[in-house]
Formats: structure tokens, C-alpha cells, sequence
């Protein structure tokens, strides 16, 4: 299997790789591993900085193209893995069999400055340069990627955790995990996943149902901008749900659980009143979330 590593600018991307190649060489294990940036200055005998400066933006990305379809190539049918860094500004022409980590950090949309990179609009700020191609940018990530690594500032030493993530050592994990944007090998590990419509895209929704077994999916309803569509998916499918009791009466019978959202009154006055939908729906589990 190929992986690639995405992400912008600052992220940790060749840091990470060679913690990921630390991790197979400890455990004795074969990998190979590609820094793109690091090909392109071998084989052209130039720095990446100088690629811009001479011959421009363009230039380099038709190096990246060309470089990267090689690796590709001459690695496809590698029997150990593969891992490849790729530049911020990286498109792919194709990524099928392949698997794509969108590597993230919290600051991302906070924009970096950077003293050792190419400039590549010197017009504007550096800061600006920056926050012009974060969405673009954002999106695209989003929009190739099969999974997502989410990394705090400052996580950029070998640990445990990371280890047995890119080894596959992680184990079940239990429990229900409430799903976020970007795919993570998380959720197939654990006991339940629900999937909220106020925190996933439609395409996002979709890609979960496609990868995860309903039998380990709750649905909760949260959108009312997608209710029509939350409610022939539910029914189509046959997933378990959750429905906000704020909204009234649930359309499809036997909801799984309802949830109580606002306070109508005292705590203790809501929770009296919300334990007696119990006669409405007696197999459902009442679950009060207000805020306190």
C-alpha cells in the first residue's frame, strides 16, 4: 500500500516521516519512504527555493508531477509499504489505489510565516500569501483525502500512540465516538459511531455509511436544513437514531433514543417533564443534554 501525506504548509509532514520510518526500523519491520521535496533537489541538483526562483512556480509543479508519477510507478507493487510526503501545493492527476493521510494541525487556519521556504507570490505578506491558498487549499485536502491525522502543536517527537497508529497495533477502542470531519481508522475500532448532521457534510455522511457497518452506526438528528434527506437515508437504510425531543414527535416510529436539548424551566422541572415521553415511546433511551 501506498501512502501519501498531505497537508499545508508547517504541518510536520518530513518530520513525520521519518517518525514513521523510526517506527518500522524498531519494530524491525521493511518500509519505504519518499520525501518529495528531497527527490526533486536530488535529481534536478537544485533546491527547491532555487526551482522558484529561476524557473517558477509552474516549473516546479511539472517537477512534482513527474517525479511523483516515478515513484508511483517503480513502487506499486512494492509488497511493504510505501509512505510519500507531498509539498503543500501538491494536485494529484490520480490517486486511485492509493491511500491519502491529510496530516492537521489545530493552527492551520491561523496562517505560518516561514524563513527556509519559496515565496511564492512577493507581492503580498508572507502571512497573506499564506491564508490566500488556505481554503483552496482546505477543501481539496478534504476532498482526497481517505483519512485524517490530527496533530497538537508541539507532537512532534516519537511516542507510543503514533507508533501503534501507523503499525496497526491499536485495539478496540469501545464505546460511541461521535464522528468529525475526516475519516479516521478510529471510528473502526470502535463499539458505535454517531453520525451527526450539524457536524458532517452530506458527502461526509455518505462516505461513513459507505466504509462503517450499520450495524455500528447511530444517526442523530440535528439539521433541520437536512431533514428531509436525514429522514429517507434513516429510513432507507435501517439505522438506529436519535431524535431531538425539542423537535416534537418523531416522523419515523421507534426512535433508538431522544434527546432532550433545552430547558424548559427548572433542571429538575425538564427532566420530570421529559421523563414522562417514557409513555410515548417506552424502548427508546431518554438522554437530557441541556447545557448547565
Amino acid at each position: 500500500m501506498i501512502t501519501l501525506l498531505v497537508g499545508h504548509r508547517g504541518t510536520g509532514k518530513s518530520k513525520l516521516l521519518q517518525r514513521i520510518q523510526s517506527y518500522y526500523i524498531k519494530s524491525d519491520l521493511p518500509v519505504i519512504t519518499f520525501d518529495l521535496d528531497e527527490v526533486i533537489t536530488k535529481e534536478e541538483n537544485c533546491s527547491v527555493s532555487e526551482i522558484f526562483t529561476e524557473h517558477g512556480e509552474d516549473h516546479f509543479r511539472k517537477l512534482e508531477s513527474k517525479y511523483f508519477n516515478a515513484l508511483i510507478k517503480e513502487n506499486e507493487n512494492s509488497k511493504s509499504p510505501v509512505y510519500i510526503a507531498c509539498g503543500a501545493g501538491f494536485k494529484l492527476d490520480s490517486f486511485a489505489n492509493l491511500k491519502i493521510l491529510w496530516i492537521k494541525r489545530p493552527t492551520d487556519q491561523d496562517g505560518r510565516i516561514f524563513t527556509d521556504r519559496p515565496r511564492l507570490n512577493f507581492k503580498i505578506p508572507p502571512l497573506t500569501e499564506y491564508l490566500e491558498r488556505f481554503e483552496i487549499r482546505e477543501g481539496y485536502y478534504k476532498s482526497i483525502a481517505t483519512e485524517t491525522l490530527c496533530l497538537s502543536e508541539g507532537f512532534d517527537f516519537p511516542n507510543i500512540a503514533e507508533e501503534n497508529f501507523f503499525l496497526g497495533k491499536c485495539a478496540e477502542v469501545g464505546g460511541v465516538v461521535t464522528a468529525l470531519p475526516g475519516l479516521s481508522t478510529l471510528y473502526l475500532r470502535a463499539g458505535a459511531v454517531e453520525l451527526r448532521d450539524d457536524l458532517l457534510s452530506e458527502s461526509e455522511l455518505f462516505k461513513l455509511l459507505s466504509v462503517i457497518p450499520k450495524s455500528k452506526l447511530l444517526y442523530s438528528f440535528r439539521n433541520r436544513s437536512l431533514l428531509d434527506k436525514s429522514l429517507t437515508m434513516v429510513k432507507d437504510t435501517k439505522l438506529k437514531f436519535d431524535w431531538p425531543a425539542e423537535w416534537g414527535s418523531s416522523p419515523l416510529s421507534n426512535p433508538d433514543i431522544i434527546s432532550l436539548h433545552t430547558l424548559t424551566g427548572s433542571l429538575g422541572k425538564t427532566a420530570q417533564q421529559f421523563s414522562e415521553r417514557n409513555l410515548e415511546c417506552p424502548n427508546a433511551i431518554l438522554k437530557l443534554a441541556v447545557k448547565t
